[in-house]
This record gives structure tokens, sequence and C-alpha cells, in this order.
């Protein structure tokens, strides 16, 4: 992942980028750009930076930060594929201090190739609906 950085800093993620982004991901529900800001500050986002500070991947974790999470808006921008960042982000949101004690996320999604590679097991839920089970 040579030269990304992983953030939870909302303040350091583009919204215009972001907004565009959310925008072609077929099961986000579109947030409108005024409340993305807020979207962002009552959750944990978690993007990945090039080091000109360009969104390059980005995943939104809605939690209580103690048993549940639910892992929605996660996508990796066309330019950036192949090069691992969606791995990269799914280690971030595990080793993350605040959902060290979540064993099972909800996922949105799941087959559009954001989890295929994050090496825990995915489970079938109801679509569009996954979970990803953290080992006990």
């Amino acid at each position: 992942m040579t030269g990304y950085e992983i953030t939870t800093d909302a303040s350091r993620i583009p919204l215009d980028a972001l907004h565009a982004a959310l925008l072609r991901l077929y099961t986000c529900h579109a947030i409108p750009l005024p409340l993305l800001p807020r979207a962002l500050a009552n959750s944990l986002p978690f993007a990945a930076l090039t080091p000109a500070g360009e969104l390059a991947a980005f995943a939104r974790v809605i939690t209580d930060k103690a048993v549940s999470a639910h892992i929605t808006a996660a996508c990796v921008l066309e330019s950036h594929r192949g090069r691992g960042l969606s791995q990269q982000i799914i280690a971030a949101i595990l080793a993350h201090p605040d959902l060290l004690s979540v064993h099972m996320f909800s996922i949105e999604s799941p087959a559009n190739g954001f989890f295929t590679h994050c090496g825990l097991p995915l489970h079938a839920a109801a679509e569009p609906y996954g979970e990803l089970r953290r080992p006990v």
C-alpha cells in the first residue's frame, strides 16, 4: 500500500470526491452533500488517501462502539483498484480501538468485491447484506 494513508479524521476526507464516489455505488443511498459532514461525524469513517490528499478508498462504520457495527459505503475508486486498499481499510477497521469488542459486523453489498480478499469469512444474509466475523 505504498503511498497511501488510512485515516479516520473526517476533516481530511475530500467531501466532493467522496460524494461523487458514493453516488456511483448502487447500494448506497445517496447522502446529500450538505449532510455528508454530519454522517461522517456520527460514524467512524475510514479513508485511504494519496500523498496529495486525494481519496482512493472509503468505508464508513456505524457502531455503538461495544458490540454492534455496520460497514457501509465501502468502495475503492477505479484508478486505485488492485492495490490492496480494501484489505488495508478492513485491517484498520478491525484494529480500531473502539471496535475491538465487536466480533460480527453487518456489511452492505458484500458482492461488490470490497470484502472479497479481507481474509475473514463472509456469511450471507438477506441481500444486499452480509456478515463479516472476527475470530473469537
